[in-house]
């Protein structure tokens, strides 16, 4: 990343969302990690210990959300106790809701009074946020991770639901507000636009970080470029 683009977005923390660590945990301005069960899976990391020690140095103390899974309170409760244990830089991540729609508050709520820090994730409506705050009062650090993208995908603006989450927890000093699911360059801007306090990106959104603050005409040009470039090169036939 360019100075010029450390500059613009010094106001968010930037969490690389994957699992190639050996590429992107490089990156001066990564300063932590998260992943899903999706994302172990299909790069075929499918032991959360193996993973962690294997990239432990890479990671260097910075924080990493892992995700549980199962559903029953008593899996999730175990589950997060070993990931926690891989070290003091580990947030375990547990969805707001289980998978047949219940809530998880309640387990969420135990492991924070545990001292177990928590990324509450897969939260996509302002209820949500409300059940958050109304339950959980505690010091231990927790992520809040709002769905942005996919919310987006649904063709509402994301910005609205952020931006109450930023306000609700404005005055709790050990929970961070986190925007999921980038979908490009520009959600970097409307996420500090919101008052988020960390962004997670993908491998692909990484790899396109260089356009930022590209020239639109060079851009232009550029893009016609690659336009006939392939063109020609692909024999194209009229």
């Amino acid at each position: 990343m360019t100075r010029n683009i450390n500059k613009r977005f010094d106001k968010i923390k930037i969490f690389y969302d994957g699992t190639n660590i050996i590429k992107y945990g490089t990156l001066d301005y990564i300063s932590g990690f998260t992943t899903n069960t999706t994302l172990m899976k299909s790069s075929n990391n499918l032991n959360y210990h193996s993973f962690y020690e294997k990239n432990e140095d890479l990671i260097n103390n910075r924080c990493i959300s892992m995700q549980v899974f199962r559903d029953t309170d008593s899996d999730i409760y175990n589950d997060a106790k070993l990931i926690s244990a891989y070290g003091n830089n580990v947030y375990v991540k547990i969805p707001i809701i289980k998978s047949n729609g219940n809530s998880n508050i309640n387990i969420i709520k135990r492991l924070l009074d545990e001292g177990i820090k928590v990324n509450i994730t897969a939260i996509f409506t302002e209820k949500q946020l409300l059940e958050i705050y109304d339950n959980i009062n505690v010091d231990t650090k927790i992520i809040v991770s709002i769905f942005s993208g996919r919310i987006s995908d649904t063709c509402v603006n994301p910005c609205n639901i952020v931006e109450f989450g930023c306000k609700l927890f404005s005055n709790r000093d050990n929970i961070e507000i986190l925007w999921a699911g980038c979908k490009d360059n520009l959600s970097l801007q409307h996420a500090i636009n919101c008052g988020c306090d960390i962004i997670t990106i993908p491998d692909s959104i990484i790899d396109r970080l260089s356009r930022v603050d590209t020239d639109l005409e060079k851009m232009s040009l550029e893009t016609v470029y690659s336009f006939n470039k392939d063109g020609v090169e692909g024999n194209i036939i009229i």
